[in-house]
């Protein structure tokens, strides 16, 4: 499993996609100011060499994709959503 670490500094509560090619599956939702963990199965990254992230603000702003998931087995993800969805930032340990 991959754990996805979410701190959100966004004013309004996001939905938290894996998004693979044109599909998309739904990892939770992070309430505003908070944070959240998530997970999905390694062999999703497997399936496609552009697994991202997606942002979905419920409040109606642009929704946001993180740059793509390059990771080994037994790495995690820290992102930062900050209140400028663009000024967010993924990092992989």
């Amino acid at each position: 499993m991959v754990s996805v670490e979410v701190e959100s500094h966004y004013q309004g509560d996001i939905i938290v996609y894996l998004v693979q090619g044109d599909q998309r599956q739904r990892l939770g939702t992070v309430t505003a100011l908070s944070k959240a963990e998530f997970s999905f199965p390694y062999r999703r990254l497997q399936m496609s060499s552009s697994t991202r992230l997606m942002a979905y603000p419920l409040a109606g702003a642009q929704a946001y994709l993180s740059e793509p998931l390059l990771m080994q087995p037994g790495q995690w993800v820290s992102w930062t959503l900050e209140s400028d969805l663009d000024r967010s930032s993924l990092a992989v340990y």
